[in-house]
């Protein structure tokens, strides 16, 4: 059976300059499109006075008639809508009317596969919508309240009033089904804290390669388990639930990697807070694998996006890798300056062996350290495997002459048997 696509139009009111503006309607358009819509036309308005319906009352007819000729039910607009704007625009045009962060939460929701990501989003939709179902029921308190307010309430307000004490009551306990989820997740970072392995997140705005990079880590992790691998598909918001993976690939000690919701321009505020407990993976990261599409024009600001949403969760200040990805689809030369930045390709595994010496270079800011280790001292050999880098290692009469690297604490407590 063959479903047809939902036929909208995208409509936007340009607030910036003409490159930005262009940028964020193309972004709608992809935004469209990964929730299975076909957009039809697009719609602009330079600016516009009539901030009561959004745009002014000649393009309303001009969309109004369009629509009407190409059978489209459907207009999305590019800014978030007041509740009495979305209300009004609705009325006008006699169509459903969307704005953009009820279409990331239609995606999201279509995304969401875990109980704690479909618990989210659920969340995100209902603080959103609240507002906008106490505009919905004014006109109707005001109509039945007139004919006696001081007698009676109107019977839109005792509607309003019901439904408004049920969906708080659905917020609440929402909020404290995400808190025992989120203390759950605390728990499992404290014991990984407690095993002293290197915890590595990799964040970066949607559909950067973030799970592909994910996926060549497992493949070439030597860990002794087999991993299961993450999902991945080229689409905007593929991965909402984050996943944590133990990774081994020697001589490297073995690391925590973290995958996290990936970010986008003008997050609705509503999700960043509902799924603040998944991005504290990235708040407790020792280090951040900022994974960038180096092949998209607008990486830079890409770039910036993310590092600003990364401020608002409280994960500004740690230290990143910033993974130039998709780097063999560009022939792109500049590379940002300030930081420290590897060119790879996820899909081939161009570059991956770089970034995961770089990634321990930060992890062991030491010189090399030579040591001999007796025979009997197992207890120090599993120590360094588990959280050193060895550089060499050679059976002598008296035990492992070793060379390598590791955190300084570590390094302290191998003191007596450097050579």
């Amino acid at each position: 059976m063959i479903i047809e696509k939902q036929r909208v139009v995208i409509l936007g009111v340009k607030e910036t300059s003409a490159s930005n503006f262009n940028r964020a309607m193309e972004e709608l358009v992809n935004l469209a499109v990964a929730c299975d819509m076909d957009v039809i036309a697009s719609f602009q308005q330079v600016t516009s006075s009539e901030s009561s319906t959004y745009i002014g009352s000649g393009k309303i007819e001009e969309i109004k008639n369009f629509c009407t000729e190409n059978e489209v039910g459907t207009v999305i607009t590019l800014h978030e809508l007041s509740p009495s704007q979305l209300r009004n625009l609705d009325e006008a045009l006699d169509l459903a009317v969307f704005d953009r962060t009820a279409l990331i939460l239609e995606i999201f929701a279509r995304r969401a596969k875990s109980k704690e990501a479909k618990l989210q989003v659920d969340l995100a939709r209902l603080q959103y919508e609240l507002p906008r179902m106490i505009g919905s029921y004014t006109a109707l308190s005001r109509q039945a309240g007139s004919q006696g307010a001081m007698r009676s309430r109107g019977t839109g307000e005792t509607k309003l009033e019901l439904d408004r004490r049920r969906l708080e009551r659905q917020v609440y306990e929402m909020n404290q089904d995400l808190q025992l989820i989120a203390q759950q997740r605390q728990v499992q970072r404290r014991k990984r804290k407690k095993q002293g392995l290197f915890n590595v997140a990799l964040v970066g705005y949607t559909n950067a390669g973030k799970s592909t990079l994910m996926n060549r880590l497992i493949s070439i992790s030597q860990n002794g388990v087999v991993e299961k691998e993450v999902f991945v598909k080229d689409q905007l918001f593929a991965t909402l639930e984050t996943s944590v993976r133990n990774i081994h690939i020697p001589p490297y000690p073995p690391f925590i990697l973290s995958d996290t919701v990936g970010f986008v321009s003008d997050l609705p505020h509503q999700l960043i807070k509902a799924f603040r407990s998944t991005l504290e993976e990235a708040i407790e990261a020792d280090i951040l694998l900022h994974v960038v599409d180096y092949s998209d024009p607008d990486h830079q600001s890409h770039i910036d996006i993310t590092r600003e949403t990364l401020r608002d969760i409280g994960a500004g200040l740690i230290e990143e890798i910033l993974v130039l990805n998709k780097s063999d689809k560009t022939s792109e030369s500049f590379v940002p300056n300030g930081h420290n930045s590897i060119k790879i390709s996820a899909l081939t595994g161009a570059g991956v062996d770089e970034l995961i010496k770089a990634l321990f270079e930060f992890r062991f800011q030491s010189d090399s350290f030579t040591i001999l280790l007796p025979y009997q001292r197992m207890d120090m050999l599993f120590l360094i495997q588990e959280e050193c880098m060895t550089l060499s290692s050679v059976e002598e009469e008296d035990g492992y002459r070793m060379t390598i690297k590791g955190p300084a604490h570590i390094l302290h407590r191998l003191k007596e048997f450097e050579q």
